[in-house]
């Protein structure tokens, strides 16, 4: 009864006991066992078993003074709905040394019937990938200059209400008025993201945000989504909104 009370009322990540996690093993999280180990890497969490619910947790953003923008669209895009939220998920990689660098390593096992997102390398930020303009980390600075210093709204990525203004705020400067977009964008010409604010451009038919959306979708680069316990590929961001059993990396299996 301790654990199922656990469960139904505990913030995103505590602690629990080895017994605890034995018996998630054999129950809740039990196909989770017969798939490909993925890992998480964690700071500070001072315990070998823990209980994580992604969906429970502040919505995450971007590390650093990234913008948040492909956040946003990734959470809330019609394209992404079946997709697990990005904007409340456990992030993690199929591959121990993807961890290590954030922190001490634990194995992560998502609930049974829980759905993986797997992007098409090791960091997202690498997704997206074309000539034009690079990849996806590009595209969102890129977004962020369009929007606060051509658009004039400075921070458009607090949420998707703020994004959708801020979006709106450009249309009205520029939907009809595309030569005043286009030598606007001139300054930027020796800036790493003019690829991408040029693509943009030149794609632009009146409507920044579904634009933004076609651009960062699934169907553009081979994200996919399998069930938890199947066989992952190596090397790969994956992430999750379904609750998560972790355990130390070094104590499992369990003895």
């Amino acid at each position: 009864m301790r654990l199922q009370t656990f469960l139904l009322t505990e913030g995103r990540t505590k602690k629990i006991s080895k017994e605890d996690a034995a018996e998630l093993l054999l129950t809740k999280h039990k196909d989770s066992v017969s798939g490909s180990l993925i890992y998480r890497g964690i700071s500070g969490f001072q315990s070998s078993y823990g209980y994580i619910n992604p969906l429970q947790g502040k919505p995450r953003r971007s590390q650093g003074t990234a913008p948040n923008f492909y956040t946003l669209i990734m959470s809330h895009s019609p394209q992404w709905s079946s997709w697990p939220s990005r904007e409340f998920s456990l992030i993690c990689s199929t591959v121990y040394s993807g961890a290590e660098h954030y922190g001490d390593v634990y194995n992560v096992f998502p609930e049974n019937g829980a759905t993986l997102a797997i992007a098409p390398d090791a960091d997202i930020w690498l997704s997206f990938r074309r000539k034009r303009y690079g990849h996806l980390k590009i595209l969102n600075d890129a977004i962020q200059i369009l929007l606060r210093d051509l658009g004039g709204s400075g921070d458009a990525d607090l949420d998707i209400q703020y994004f959708k203004k801020a979006c709106k705020n450009f249309d009205v400067r520029f939907k009809n008025n595309k030569d005043s977009l286009i030598k606007a964008i001139t300054k930027y010409r020796t800036w790493f993201e003019y690829g991408a604010i040029g693509y943009i451009t030149d794609n632009y038919e009146g409507d920044l945000f579904k634009l933004l959306n076609n651009m960062i979708s699934p169907k553009n680069d081979n994200f996919t989504k399998v069930k938890v316990g199947s066989s992952l590929p190596h090397d790969r961001e994956v992430w999750t909104d379904a609750k998560c059993l972790v355990i130390y990396h070094s104590d499992y299996p369990l003895q």
